[in-house]
């Protein structure tokens, strides 16, 4: 049986506005540049929520019949059958769509604007410095290469899961200070020169594989399963994610300045860390050098030496 919705090529932009409803108000977002400007990820999680709503009942209502009553009994229903953050981000989708609608005159306000939702706490695990080792050790042990250097480098250099496994081995350098990574980074554009300590650039000698273009060759999915295995394995905390990482490296970087983190994170203001500074390459292997001789010494040794092993051939 064909579905009643419309499709994007049925959808034509001389509707009258009654004929508008939240199906068509999705739709038409979808089709314009507030939609196309966003990065791939956010779409699709922008899409997720977006069905949350069309694929209801109320899909084929008017884009008015969301009074800011049904708003909020629509917003406790997603907290109730999903979680805090899927409600609250459906908020924001909702708001950003009708206020779209706003501007192409199919409504003339906004129920969703300054509705009271229950804030997100921000996330705070930290990853015990041994179990990043012990992690590494056994990715090595069962083979996962990708997975090891996955680890290796975002707790190395504290950059986001994305970043990394999209570097390639062009952007893996060397100057007078020693190994470092080029990396523009996809959330903000920021350009970051982290160094790569001794222990990781190691670690990549022996186990990289440089025929191909990349450096990590696995996808993310494929990494988070072999995670959770190690983890299993070794008993270490099951909520111990990779995006970790970087807020694990960041909080050893905890006594440089602001300014010294960002030079290494590529955050841009403090409100993120702190204020905006340029990020340069000497900037960035001082904060390391410091955290490298106080909070992670392990570091500045080579993989393999102390407990970090490879499998015998």
């Amino acid at each position: 049986m064909k579905s009643s919705r419309l499709t994007l090529q049925e959808i034509r932009r001389d509707l009258p506005t009654e004929a508008v409803t939240l199906h068509i108000a999705a739709a038409r977002y979808m089709d314009s540049d507030w939609y196309r400007n966003l990065k791939p990820r956010t779409k699709t999680e922008y899409r997720r929520h977006i069905e949350m709503l069309t694929l209801s009942p109320y899909h084929n209502k008017h884009i008015d019949v969301v009074t800011r009553k049904l708003a909020a009994t629509l917003y406790q229903a997603i907290l109730k059958s999903y979680n805090v953050y899927d409600a609250s981000k459906f908020v924001d989708v909702w708001r950003v769509i009708y206020n779209f609608s706003i501007s192409e005159e199919f409504t003339e306000r906004n129920p969703w604007d300054k509705m009271r939702v229950v804030v997100p706490k921000p996330r705070s695990v930290v990853w015990p410095q041994e179990s990043v080792y012990l992690a590494i050790d056994k990715a090595v042990e069962l083979g996962y290469n990708d997975l090891a250097m996955t680890i290796a480098l975002m707790y190395d250099t504290a950059q986001r899961p994305g970043d990394i496994m999209k570097v390639e081995w062009s952007d893996y350098k060397e100057d007078n200070h020693g190994r470092y990574l080029a990396i523009t980074q996809n959330k903000t554009g920021a350009v970051v020169y982290p160094s790569v300590s001794k222990y990781t650039s190691s670690l990549l000698n022996k186990i990289g594989d440089k025929s191909g273009t990349k450096i990590i060759t696995s996808g993310i999915i494929r990494c988070r399963l072999q995670l959770a295995e190690v983890k299993h394995i070794l008993g270490l905390d099951s909520s111990l994610q990779l995006r970790d990482l970087r807020r694990t490296a960041i909080t050893e970087m905890s006594g440089s300045t602001d300014d010294q983190i960002m030079s290494v994170s590529g955050h841009t203001n403090r409100q993120q860390l702190s204020t905006y500074s340029v990020r340069q390459r000497d900037k960035a292997q001082e904060t390391q050098n410091k955290r490298y001789s106080t909070t992670s010494p392990r570091l500045n040794s080579e993989f393999g030496h102390s407990t970090g092993t490879l499998p015998e051939n």
